[in-house]
């Protein structure tokens, strides 16, 4: 269940990116017991309306995505930096301008996230792996990521991913994989520091 997140704890996002495929934002942030919880998703998708279980992406520019995520957040949030992969970086024909750019214009500055896939998925699942932690004294058994129930999108997807046959460390290829994508960038590296209130955002 959400509850609001203390001020003192360090918050990031992390980002997977798409036009023509959903784009995802998820919000996480770290306790002092070392569990992280993701708060908060902005999936950025629309249903097929021939295919309902088929989600396509909206068309939306990276600056315009980064516009969206940054009206999710409070005046006051402070959830930074965001991780991204490394095709965020490519240089636009046209403008010779990378779409980590644009989405740092807009108010959300990028850094590169840990890219490589195996590890990765690795990374999800030892953070899904139960583990005691100390909580003011009172020793619980939860896992390293704990995931707000109003990430719905990521909920809805994570467990449907499969293995990819010839690389069963790797899920198969043509999957709704974004949110998990998005999940892997936000484990892949953890920032140092504090960070400002965040409360829960019960949109979309």
């Amino acid at each position: 269940d959400p509850f609001p997140i203390p001020d003192a704890w360090m918050k990031w996002m992390a980002y997977d990116w798409g036009m023509a495929s959903p784009a995802w934002f998820g919000w996480f942030s770290k306790a002092p017991w070392g569990t992280i919880y993701l708060y908060r998703e902005l999936y950025l998708a629309r249903q097929d309306p021939e295919n309902p279980e088929r989600w396509t992406g909206t068309g939306l520019t990276v600056d315009e995505q980064a516009r969206r995520a940054k009206a999710a957040m409070l005046p006051d949030e402070l959830a930074s930096p965001c991780y991204a992969g490394p095709d965020l970086w490519e240089r636009s024909a046209q403008s010779g301008e990378t779409n980590a750019s644009a989405a740092a214009r807009a108010g959300i500055p990028m850094e590169l996230a840990m890219s490589d896939r195996i590890q990765g998925w690795q990374r999800i699942h030892r953070a899904l792996q139960p583990r005691m932690v100390d909580k003011a004294g009172n020793s619980v058994e939860e896992p390293e990521l704990v995931i707000f129930k109003t990430c719905r999108h990521l909920l809805r997807t994570l467990p449907q991913l499969v293995s990819n046959e010839d690389k069963p460390e790797d899920v198969d290829d043509g999957q709704e994989d974004h949110p998990g994508d998005g999940l892997r960038y936000g484990l892949s590296r953890i920032p140092m520091g504090g960070g400002r209130k965040a409360e829960v955002f019960f949109g979309q």
